[in-house]
């Protein structure tokens, strides 16, 4: 058997194996923040949050030429809503997770392939 192809087989499974997992990783990450897109609606219509929904007003409707009441969109992220100081503290929460769970990926990976050379 030749062992320069030897290697190559090796090598090719190493990263074949080395994707398999890393390609897990990255869906349980991202499957995680869009399953936490649904609670965070459920949690801000339960006000878990301490949102405050911004009211109705009156605007100008330039076509119809008179004023309409419309829900007002002056929420600073959320465009129906005024965020309570448990919803900043969620999101950061949450922005810091996938901060983390892409450092852990990268450190798995690096070290993954230390190994799998050593």
């Amino acid at each position: 058997m030749n062992p320069v192809a030897s290697t190559k087989q090796y090598e090719m499974k190493k990263a074949s194996k080395f994707t398999v997992y890393l390609s897990i990783w990255i869906v349980c990450l991202f499957s995680t923040g869009m399953f936490m897109t649904y609670a965070n609606d459920y949690l801000q219509e339960s006000g878990f949050f301490g949102d405050v929904k911004t009211g109705i007003v009156k605007k100008w409707d330039y076509y119809a030429k008179n004023y309409t009441l419309v829900q007002d969109t002056n929420g600073q992220i959320d465009i129906y809503y005024r965020w309570g100081d448990r919803h900043y503290w969620y999101y950061w929460m949450c922005i810091s997770l996938f901060i983390i769970s892409l450092a852990r990926i990268v450190i798995w990976g690096y070290y993954y392939w230390e190994k799998e050379i050593n």
